[in-house]
């Protein structure tokens, strides 16, 4: 979950950007991730580490 005070508005990703700024850590594999790895926003939108998490999906 990343939030911007500028513009008051939170938002959310699953896709991952090309540059790292909006990072999803999505993990497509057989092993399920256990911790957030998001990346750090642009400056305009922040990471909220409170606000962020883990779920596993099944791909099958």
């Amino acid at each position: 979950m990343y939030y911007s005070s500028s513009a008051t508005n939170h938002f959310t990703t699953v896709v991952p950007g090309g540059d790292g700024r909006f990072a999803t850590g999505t993990n497509v594999s057989n092993t399920a991730d256990s911790q957030v790895s998001c990346g750090s926003g642009d400056g305009n939108y922040s990471l909220v580490p409170l606000l962020s998490g883990v779920k596993a999906l099944s791909v099958a």
